[in-house]
Order: structure tokens, then sequence, then C-alpha cells
């Protein structure tokens, strides 16, 4: 992989809460995830990691229900990615609505890992610049925390 995506955290700190350790274990393995978790962050679709066959199937569906949305006429969709790391499901995925032809899309990932919001940031940047398309990605440190989804009527 490119030395320009291996990121690690330059500031470790000692941390006493569980979820500041794994925000912390995340940031010192830098790119290491990213290769380890998803294969090359360059080739969003090539599904050939370690996980590949599991990652095959999970595209499988998530396609799926894209297609089907688009199917009944839908122009825009919002996506929530909580727990995104280095932002490559979610990329996939708004990639994939702007190639069916969604218009608007909003898409907001989150995680805990500063350094690999930093690298979903980097490698979102092209898909950042479509127009329609509004990717976010933000470092969130919370406890636990209970999220309420609903849907929009038209």
């Amino acid at each position: 992989m490119s030395s320009r995506y291996q990121f690690r955290d330059p500031d470790p700190v000692a941390h006493d809460s569980a979820a500041a350790i794994v925000a912390a274990a995340y940031n010192q393995a830098g790119g290491d995830y990213v290769a380890y978790a998803d294969g090359d962050p360059t080739h969003l679709f090539a599904f050939d990691g370690l996980h590949a066959y599991a990652d095959r199937r999970v595209w499988a569906l998530l396609e799926a229900k894209l297609t089907d949305l688009h199917a009944t006429g839908a122009t825009s969709i919002s996506i929530l990615d909580a727990g995104c790391g280095p932002g490559t499901w979610l990329r996939r995925l708004v990639t994939r609505a702007h190639v069916l032809g969604f218009t608007t899309i909003t898409a907001r990932g989150f995680d805990v890992a500063r350094v690999q919001v930093q690298r979903a940031r980097l490698l979102a940047r092209d898909l950042c610049r479509i127009s329609g398309v509004n990717l976010t990605f933000d470092c969130l440190f919370f406890g636990i925390q209970t999220f309420v989804f609903r849907r929009r009527e038209a």
C-alpha cells in the first residue's frame, strides 16, 4: 500500500476508558488496519483483502438495497456509517449511488479513531467534489448513545 495512506497517531496518549483505549488502538494501527480490514483503499470494489468473501457477500446485499431504492424512483439518499473507520464502505455506497443516478447523496461517517477519520477524509476528497454529494466524516467520542432512525415520509 502506498505510504501516503500510512497515517499513525503522532500523539499517542494513555487512556482510562474502554472507548478511548479502542480509539487509541485504531489510531496506532494506522494504514495497517485499512489493509487488514478492507484491502487497498484505492480499489474500492476489488474485494481481494483478507475478508474478501464476506465483503463480497455484504456488498451484494447493500448494492441490492441501493438498486431497489433507486428503482422506486428515489433520487435522494441519506446514509449514516457508525464506526466508519477509514470510510471504505461509505465511499463504496456513495460511489454506487452516484453511478445509479441518485442526484442528492448525503452521507456521514463517524468513528472514535481520529486517525482513521483523517484517512477517510483524504480518501474521499474526489467524491466530495461531485455535485449533489454531501459526504462528511467526523471523529466523535461518546459514551453509550441511543440513536433513533425514522423514515421520512415523502
